[in-house]
């Protein structure tokens, strides 16, 4: 458990000087959401546009 904090905390100071892939976001949000029922599309997406200030939708939806 403590590399996976660790590594969510390096992954915020990478994301102030360049963000991380989406690959990367999407396990950070799925970590970061805890749902037992597993997370949905919409709350990554919805993570992901909230913790990297992405506004453009496109943007997200080409990703999936």
């Amino acid at each position: 458990i403590q590399s996976t904090f660790s590594t969510l905390f390096s992954m915020s100071a990478k994301a102030s000087t360049k963000r991380p892939t989406y690959k990367e976001m999407i396990r950070e949000a799925i970590i970061v959401l805890k749902d037992r029922k597993g997370s949905s599309q919409p709350a990554i997406k919805k993570y992901i546009a909230n913790t990297y200030h992405i506004e453009d939708n496109a943007t997200l939806n080409q990703s999936t």
